[in-house]
């Protein structure tokens, strides 16, 4: 009878083992996903616009801020530039140019990638820059670059349309966008369309600001 008994308990033991085991992997795999849920809107929110500094600007001091409103830095941007803690989507000072990627906006900032691992703050009210969508943007660049095999120039802005050659030789200049389509104009001034972002909302295409 003790033999059994102590059967009993090894096996009621084992049974709360394995409920135990099953109940931290769920609680792993929730974590994971958790984890892959909030990295997918990330990446949604980055590529939700960017800000832009204005082409009037022609010197003086440009602030970001911290998130409790703290200034974090103030530089300005001169032909000699060079911030190593501040690396934006876009920059080219000689051309006055310098365009962050946009998180966030907030009634009083906008919050911005200053390099792949940090984000501060511009204020709205900084008359320096202003906010753009990405189909605002994308039309006012030089040219654009894409994957021509995954992203093949089509006819018209239809997944099943005729496929358009691909000629590494020209430059491929952004018309207008509709939808999910970009319309794009080689030197020849033929047209087509491309997608310019793929289904999570990701940018895929390659921007240039001049030849």
């Amino acid at each position: 009878m003790k033999k059994m008994n102590h059967l009993f308990v090894i096996i009621i033991l084992l049974s709360l083992s394995c409920q135990k085991q099953s109940k931290d992997k769920e609680g792993t795999n929730n974590k994971n996903n958790t984890i892959k849920e909030n990295k997918e809107k990330r990446i949604t929110q980055i590529d939700s616009g960017v800000v832009v500094l204005r082409e009037s600007y022609e010197n003086g001091l440009l602030s970001l801020y911290n998130k409790d409103g703290s200034k974090w830095k103030s530089f300005e941007l001169t032909d000699n530039f060079n911030d190593k803690s501040i690396h934006p989507y876009a920059l080219k000072p000689e051309n006055a140019l310098m365009v962050f990627r946009c998180v966030t906006k907030s009634a009083l900032f906008y919050e911005v990638i200053v390099d792949e691992n940090t984000t501060k703050f511009i204020k709205k009210s900084d008359k320096n820059f202003h906010f753009e969508t990405w189909e605002q943007h994308i039309i006012t660049v030089f040219s654009v670059d894409f994957d021509y095999l995954k992203n093949p120039i089509k006819v018209n802005p239809i997944n099943d349309a005729k496929e358009l050659s691909f000629d590494k030789e020209q430059f491929y200049h952004p018309i207008k966008i509709n939808g999910d389509w970009l319309m794009i104009k080689d030197d020849d001034e033929k047209t087509g369309w491309i997608k310019w972002k793929n289904n999570k909302g990701q940018l895929i295409l390659t921007m240039y600001y001049d030849a």
